[in-house]
């Protein structure tokens, strides 16, 4: 039995198919009830998830790390005064350090981004002292 095929078939009732279109509104919804609800949270929890929303949808802007502070103050003991030589060093939150040395009258000055640090300080002979603020 031999059956034979025509060189051009006629194809009839052909339908396109299509992928579904991405649902770019429902994702924007998604992220704006997101943030809606976080607003209930505690601040680290908020500062954590906000961020973590924010770098996935690109609205994450970095801090200006130009724009800096200065922090300055005095050493001293309570039994001989100011402290010259005292290493003075300040840590951010993620323990990034700046330091300076003291002048002769306990004074230090130093600069650095605008943002917490705790601050401690060592001299010889006298025990590390700390402090936040």
């Amino acid at each position: 039995m031999t059956t034979a095929y025509a060189a051009h078939p006629l194809i009839h009732n052909t339908r396109s198919v299509r992928r579904p279109r991405t649902p770019r509104w429902g994702i924007l919804l998604f992220a704006i009830a997101a943030l809606g609800l976080l607003a209930g949270c505690s601040t680290g929890q908020r500062n954590v998830a906000v961020y973590l929303l924010a770098d996935a949808t690109g609205a994450l802007h970095p801090a200006d790390p130009a724009v800096t502070g200065t922090i300055s103050g005095t050493v001293r003991s309570a039994a001989t005064g100011p402290l010259g030589q005292a290493t003075v060093v300040v840590a951010d939150r993620i323990g990034t350090p700046y330091s300076a040395v003291t002048d002769a009258a306990g004074r230090f000055r130093l600069t650095a981004p605008v943002g917490s640090y705790v601050v401690g300080a060592v001299a010889p002979g006298y025990a590390e002292g700390q402090t936040q603020d």
